[in-house]
Formats: structure tokens, C-alpha cells, sequence
């Protein structure tokens, strides 16, 4: 009887869960450089996960990010770990809104975000 109460607690909370897909194209229209104004932009990346992780692809090369674990159904988060320097945090709400943040150190404290979409892809 237990292990059919824990299966279904499990297969509650999976479908609890948002349903994303494999890729997110994501195109952002505004970036943003710290406390400087926000420009026109027209910047992409892709989310894939290919079953042992997400790889975001972007201009500047691939990073690794994982799926930051939740409960909320409006927003998925990934986050990259620290490399070269850099952290990466991807937002996308469920509406296909999305913030794209890098935070760095060049000597001194770097931020640049984005503001745009991201849309699933099979």
C-alpha cells in the first residue's frame, strides 16, 4: 500500500509539473549593461536538453545550465555554474516571457540582462 501512495505522489507531482519542450529559441529585443540604459538588440539563444542536461547556444559559444528545481507552474529557471568568471540565469514565464542575465568579473562587476521571448520548439 505504501509503495502505491509514493508512486502516486509521484506521478501527481510530475504532472503538477510545467510542460516544456526539449528546445526554447529565445529572442531578446532589449539589453542592458548594469546601470546604463537598455538598448535595442537583437540577440538569440537556444535551450536544448538532450536527456543529460541543457546546453544553452548562444553567439558567444555553449554553457552548461540545469533546470533550477521548483514548485511554481508560471516560471522555469536554469542556471549555469560559475565558469571563466561568469554566471548565466535564463527566466522564461509561462506566457514565453523571458529575462536572460550574465553576471561576470572583468576586474570589476559585470551585468548584462535581456528582455524578451522564448519559444518552445519539438
Amino acid at each position: 500500500m505504501t509503495r502505491i501512495l509514493c508512486l502516486t505522489g509521484v506521478l501527481l507531482s510530475a504532472t503538477a509539473l510545467p510542460s516544456f519542450a526539449e528546445t526554447l529559441n529565445c529572442a531578446f529585443t532589449s539589453e542592458c549593461f548594469a546601470t546604463d540604459a537598455c538598448q535595442e538588440t537583437a540577440f538569440h539563444l537556444e535551450m536544448a536538453d538532450d536527456g543529460a542536461g541543457w546546453t544553452l547556444s548562444s553567439v558567444a559559444g555553449d554553457t552548461s545550465m540545469s533546470a533550477v528545481a521548483g514548485d511554481s507552474v508560471a516560471l522555469r529557471a536554469f542556471v549555469s555554474p560559475v565558469t571563466a568568471d561568469t554566471l548565466h540565469l535564463l527566466s522564461v514565464f509561462e506566457d514565453g516571457s523571458a529575462f536572460y542575465a550574465t553576471n561576470s568579473w572583468y576586474g570589476e562587476p559585470v551585468n548584462v540582462s535581456y528582455h524578451g521571448t522564448c519559444e518552445g520548439a519539438d
